[in-house]
């Protein structure tokens, strides 16, 4: 659920962050989805599109996944 940034400080997984951001459909999460898609993995992407369907089926999130 966290990883440590090379300054020392944990911080949440993004894709967890942002499942929990899509619920709310907010026009300011649009940028940081857009920001935060390029550097997931597949497996993230993965996860992250399972979770989506799972929390907010439809949302518009998933087909860019």
């Amino acid at each position: 659920m966290t990883w440590v940034a090379e300054d020392g400080i944990r911080y949440l997984l993004p894709e967890i962050v942002l499942v929990y951001k899509a619920r709310l459909r907010r026009p300011k999460d649009e940028p940081d989805f857009a920001a935060t898609l390029p550097t997931l993995t597949e497996d993230r992407r993965g996860w992250m599109r399972d979770a989506l369907t799972a929390v907010v089926p439809g949302h518009p999130w998933i087909e860019q996944l």
